[in-house]
C-alpha cells in the first residue's frame, strides 16, 4: 500500500510530494525506490529531473535504474541515452532503447546501432530494432552498419535475420 500511495502522491499533488518522493529514493527497500522514481517522472520540473539523473549514477539495483530511465523518457538527454544503452543490465538497456524514441532521430539511430552491434540479449535486440523502426519509419536496411559489422552478435546474425528478411 505504501508503494501505491507513493505513485498516487506524485500524480495527484506533485508540488507537495516532491520532497517526500526524493527522500524515498534513498529508501533501503527496492520497491519504494522504484515507485518513487516513477512518481517523480510525473513531476516535470528541473529539480526532479536533476535528482533522478543523479540517482541513476548512484543506484545499484537494475530494476530501479530502469525505472529511472523510464521516468526520464520525455527529457531527451543524449548523455543519459548513451549511459542507459551501455548499462550492464538488460532491463536498463531496454529502457534506454525506449528512451531513444524521444531523442533526436540521427542520434537515436546512431546510439541504437552502436548497442545492437554488440547486444546479445534477445529482449533488448527486439526492443532496439522496434524502436529503430519507429524512429526511421523503415526496417533495417541491408546496408545497415548493424548488418554489415563483423562485430554483430550471433543472435542478430542467426536468430533474427531470417525473421526480418521474410
Amino acid at each position: 500500500t505504501a508503494v501505491c500511495c507513493t505513485v498516487a502522491l506524485g500524480m495527484r499533488v506533485p508540488d507537495r510530494a516532491r520532497a517526500v518522493l526524493i527522500k524515498q529514493l534513498g529508501s533501503s527497500q527496492t520497491p519504494i525506490r522504484l515507485y518513487a522514481a516513477l512518481a517523480l517522472g510525473w513531476i516535470a520540473n528541473p529539480r526532479s529531473t536533476q535528482v533522478l539523473k543523479h540517482r541513476f549514477q548512484e543506484e545499484r539495483d537494475p530494476e530501479v535504474r530502469a525505472a529511472i530511465i523510464r521516468s526520464l523518457e520525455r527529457h531527451a538527454d543524449a548523455a543519459l541515452l548513451t549511459k542507459a544503452l551501455a548499462d550492464t543490465s538488460p532491463a536498463v538497456r531496454t529502457a534506454g532503447c525506449l528512451l531513444a524514441v524521444h531523442a533526436e532521430p540521427q542520434l537515436a539511430v546512431k546510439e541504437l546501432d552502436r548497442r545492437l552491434i554488440r547486444e546479445s540479449d534477445l529482449g533488448v535486440i527486439t526492443v532496439g530494432l522496434a524502436t529503430r523502426f519507429v524512429v526511421t519509419g523503415s526496417p533495417l536496411p541491408q546496408q545497415s552498419v548493424v548488418r554489415q559489422s563483423g562485430q554483430a552478435s550471433r543472435v542478430l546474425r542467426v536468430r533474427l535475420w531470417r525473421d526480418l528478411d521474410l
